[in-house]
């Protein structure tokens, strides 16, 4: 589907909030029922399939791309680039056989939201309101909420729920704007149960190229992700429908700690998405989710996870109670496969062994641990926490094994957190991050020398020492890098940190350019690898870390990010954008770069936007000054219209500000860049 852009930014929300129709609809303020709830529960059973209960889904819809557009995309186009995405797939559920339900793209948003077919176009204004009951009305009628986070650039009067009269700025109570997501673990726990998240243009992949939409994610929801890992909650990404293609053939990608990690071949469209989070809350099935064809999804689901709860001193929690010869109910023994030493990990917190779950006796500082029966009290809910260690939130106290003298037998139970080794767990189905590994680069080589690289890798806060852990490091072609310390280590113990020394030397005809050196760790038994990154520069490239946007004329900040500073982020899908929302400011448009320090400037590379060619600049003319008063302008010009980069060749005259001035554009009186280096003399 193809529409312009002032109707795309309302078009996703409207989709949303227009089929919100039914008597009775309301906003609920609580996000989940009360423990006394017949709702209340660790998972729903419909029939006889268990799926999880999460305690916060964020669905996310992303616009007009296929499965191998995203996931099998063979291009090595920067703008085709999608790092993040992928990194999702390869931690969550990916599911190989996912469809959008119709064309074009408005009808699939009434399908995920309520499983009808009523509308089938996508003419705009979209309708009012849609007389079918939908995943909102059954959240908030019973008991739990939803709320709907969209680009509102535009007036929003339409906004409105058939029987809600808009409220001050006729927003809906369920609407939220973008800038309202939360950033931070406590505005994620205040989500309501359903999140329903939607970009504008440029960020859904609709109008933006696919780096733009992978930055988009990452920027916006990784925060949420890694916390919903350890918080019972769900990430849902997926996309309204592959623009026409017959098969309309899509991603859907799910991340949380019930979500299993794989590829999954089930054959799913937005109707089998929106039954299961209407399973996930004991819902009825609505409209097309009742279809006989249209079934839960399920094998994905991993509401326990099991495996040995492993602390200091290589040792495993166990279960004393199967020994009657030692004293108390919990505590460290060698690790062992014997069934009293296996944990399970439940999405709902819990953390159970023969179906007890481990419980904390009392909220006092030093009160022992122990199994119960599992009765949903939050005694019995535990939080991994990124420094290892493992949180009872009931009396925020973390599970502890007190004392230096960790031998067999020693007992568990709670004390005041404090992050030592005493607190670090290995926790199943928890994938913290125990292990570091960083890589030191000069900010500048110097071609056909070696220069000095090192690579350090901390054991963070896992509980045990590292066994035979390795550290390799990988440069760029035509590079060598020759190790001068250790690469091997027979142990690495907690808090521990090793390092290894490298002569990294770049070929003598190396382009001036950013270079980026990856580093891998590995250690025995490990299940992932560990790995870190560093970048070094040419010396004829000006670091653009060193370097800051001091003037510009025009930028856009409402409508989207088009910051002037995006120009020195590194990051080819961001761009320097000037005004549009509102009205745009005319040509000619200017830019200033502080450089960081007087140099001799030899050139300019100017990087266009890459997925429209709106603002690209033609006329252009460059300027420096060494105080920013006295302007010399140095050259002038037209740039291609293309998406490489083009560099301007300048003369070296001394320089502390370049100033690079748009005259003309190629399309519209806008002015756009995705990235500006500068190049200088090197003696």
């Amino acid at each position: 589907m193809r529409i312009p852009r002032p109707s795309i930014r309302g078009l996703m929300a409207s989709a949303l909030l227009a089929c919100i129709a039914l008597p009775g609809t309301v906003s609920a303020a609580a996000a989940t029922p009360d423990a006394g709830s017949s709702d209340a529960k660790s998972s729903v059973v419909v029939g006889s399939t268990a799926v999880p209960k999460p305690d916060h889904v964020v669905m996310v819809m992303m616009e007009n791309k296929g499965y191998d557009d995203i996931l099998r995309n063979p291009s090595t186009r920067p703008e085709d680039q999608m790092p993040y995405i992928k990194s999702l797939e390869a931690q969550g559920a990916s599911f190989t056989n996912s469809y959008g339900v119709t064309h074009p793209s408005l009808p699939n948003y009434y399908a995920l939201l309520s499983a009808s077919d009523i509308v089938k176009t996508s003419d705009w204004p979209a309708p009012q309101s849609v007389d079918t009951d939908n995943l909102p009305n059954q959240l908030t009628t019973h008991g739990y909420s939803f709320a709907n986070y969209a680009n509102q650039g535009l007036p929003t009067q339409w906004l409105r729920y058939k029987n809600i009269p808009g409220v001050p700025g006729n927003l809906n109570p369920m609407d939220k704007r973008q800038e309202e997501f939360p950033t931070t673990p406590d505005g994620f726990a205040k989500l309501p149960t359903v999140s329903f998240y939607v970009g504008n243009g440029q960020q859904s992949m609709h109008d933006g190229s696919l780096a733009q939409g992978d930055a988009f994610v990452k920027n916006t929801f990784d925060s949420y992700i890694q916390w919903a890992k350890t918080h019972n909650s769900l990430f849902v990404l997926t996309w309204d429908e592959d623009d026409f293609t017959p098969a309309n053939h899509i991603p859907t990608i799910m991340v949380g700690p019930m979500a299993r990690a794989g590829e999954y071949d089930q054959k799913i469209n937005h109707y089998n998405v929106l039954r299961t989070l209407l399973d996930m809350y004991g819902l009825d099935h609505i409209n097309h989710t009742a279809d006989a064809d249209i079934s839960t999804i399920t094998d994905v689901w991993d509401t326990s996870k099991t495996a040995r709860l492993r602390g200091m001193a290589g040792r495993c929690l166990e279960n004393h109670q199967t020994n009657p010869a030692e004293p108390g109910a919990l505590g460290l023994w060698h690790c062992e496969a014997a069934a009293n030493q296996q944990w399970i990990r439940h999405a709902d917190g819990t953390i159970r062994q023969s179906d007890k779950c481990l419980t904390a006796t009392s909220t006092a500082n030093g009160t022992g641990t122990g199994l119960a029966d599992c009765d949903g009290t939050p005694a019995q809910t535990w939080q991994p926490k990124a420094d290892g260690s493992l949180l009872n939130p009931a009396s925020d106290h973390c599970l502890t094994v007190p004392g230096s003298d960790i031998a067999n037998g020693t007992p568990a139970e709670l004390r005041n957190c404090d992050g030592k080794l005493h607190q670090r767990w290995e926790v199943p189905g928890f994938m913290g991050v125990h292990h570091s590994l960083t890589v030191d680069t000069p900010p500048v080589f110097r071609p056909g020398s070696a220069v000095t690289v090192t690579t350090t890798y901390t054991n963070d806060s896992s509980p045990a020492a590292l066994s035979d852990a390795s550290v390799s490091l990988t440069v760029p072609s035509g590079w060598t890098a020759e190790a001068t310390s250790p690469t091997t280590f027979t142990t690495v113990k907690p808090d521990q940190s090793v390092k290894t020394t490298w002569a990294v030397t770049a070929p003598s005809d190396a382009k001036p350019s950013a270079y980026t050196l990856s580093a891998q760790a590995t250690y025995k038994n490990a299940k992932s690898t560990d790995k870190g990154t560093g970048t070094t520069f040419h010396p004829a490239i000006v670091p653009q870390k060193q370097m800051r946007v001091v003037e510009v004329d025009s930028e856009e900040t409402v409508g989207e990010d088009g910051r002037a500073a995006n120009v020195l982020d590194g990051n080819p899908a961001t761009f320097w954008h000037t005004r549009w929302s509102g009205g745009a400011d005319p040509l000619p448009h200017h830019i200033v770069l502080d450089l960081g320090e007087e140099l001799e400037a030899t050139g300019l590379r100017y990087l266009p936007r890459h997925q429209s060619a709106n603002g690209r600049i033609a006329g252009y003319e460059v300027w420096v000054s060494t105080d920013r008063t006295a302007w010399t302008k140095v050259t002038t010009g037209t740039f291609a219209n293309t998406t490489v980069e083009q560099t301007i060749t300048l003369n070296g005259t001394p320089a502390r500000y370049l100033k690079l001035v748009a005259t003309s554009s190629h399309a519209g009186p806008y002015t756009t860049a995705a990235e500006l280096n500068v190049t200088r003399a090197v003696r």
